[in-house]
């Protein structure tokens, strides 16, 4: 199966957004703006085929050579920037609770404006840029294929991030990707949204898959580690050096095989302005970083 990469399709939108003071406070206050700094990656397909390859569904590992790789809500964690803490969120099924699409797209939507295909929201209309950035926020940790329209549950969610409120994106995102290599490894998904965090989550894991003649001085700790592949892909664009093709997976084979237990030593989200805690909670002691 042909595997589509679909992400991230609203840069121009975010650019404008970064400028907006009360959209950045917004993105803040609810533990996003990490996250949602960490720009599009240049897609590497050929890398993320192999990765999909390399899934067990069985024992929810990527098999690579032999060796199982857990793929863990830490990884999420360190790659992403995203909120370890807070209430509980699920970016699959219904909701619970709030208000119908139709009463959403009449309260927050431009006049005249209606629910689009499968009864969504069409994120375009939403007047408030807070609330619309918020949205393909959401959409994008979800890796959802309608990346310009928003279910229910995503609006009463978006909303409840302005008022604000703190959710464990971490978790929520960790098994919707696992649910995605599950159904793309069983042929029943071809549109697979992670691709940008499975590749930085593989170059962090197995050192012999990063560019060999690259520079790779670590970042700053509160920085997350999928920064650091989006900029190496976009500086070195169309050079040798970022290419995983046919003659990069024959080398590879031909590597000893390990992967780090852990890679994102020295990394330390506490007490940085970008991560917001949930009401009332306080960073931890050294070595509990979430």
């Amino acid at each position: 199966m042909t595997i589509t990469w679909r992400e991230r399709e609203h840069e121009e939108e975010d650019m404008i957004a970064l400028q907006d003071p009360a959209t950045v406070t917004a993105l803040r206050n609810c533990g996003l703006l990490k996250f949602f700094r960490i720009s599009s990656m240049r897609q590497q397909i050929n890398l993320l085929q192999y990765l999909l390859d390399a899934w067990d569904p069985a024992n929810q590992v990527f098999q690579i050579r032999g060796i199982n790789i857990p793929l863990t809500v830490e990884d999420i964690y360190f790659l992403t920037g995203l909120s370890r803490r807070g209430a509980p969120v699920s970016l699959s099924g219904p909701s619970h609770g709030g208000e119908s699409v139709r009463d959403y797209v009449r309260r927050h939507c431009r006049e005249g404006s209606q629910p689009g295909k499968d009864d969504k929201i069409i994120i375009r209309d939403v007047t408030s840029r807070s609330l619309r950035t918020i949205l393909f926020t959401i959409g994008r940790m979800a890796g959802s294929a309608s990346v310009h329209a928003a279910n229910r549950s995503y609006m009463q969610y978006a909303l409840e991030c302005l008022e604000p409120k703190v959710f464990n994106w971490c978790d929520a995102v960790f098994l919707m990707i696992k649910e995605q290599l599950t159904k793309v490894k069983n042929g029943r998904l071809k549109n697979f949204g992670y691709g940008s965090i499975l590749v930085a989550f593989a170059l962090e894991r197995v050192p012999m898959m990063q560019p060999q003649h690259i520079d790779l001085s670590l970042p700053p700790p509160t920085e997350p580690r999928m920064q650091r592949w989006v900029d190496h892909m976009s500086r070195h664009a169309g050079q040798s050096q970022i290419s995983f093709s046919a003659t990069f997976f024959r080398w590879f084979d031909r590597q000893e095989m390990f992967y780090s237990e852990y890679p994102y030593a020295g990394m330390d989200f506490r007490g940085d302005p970008d991560l917001a805690l949930p009401a009332g909670e306080r960073w931890g002691a050294l070595g509990n970083l979430f």
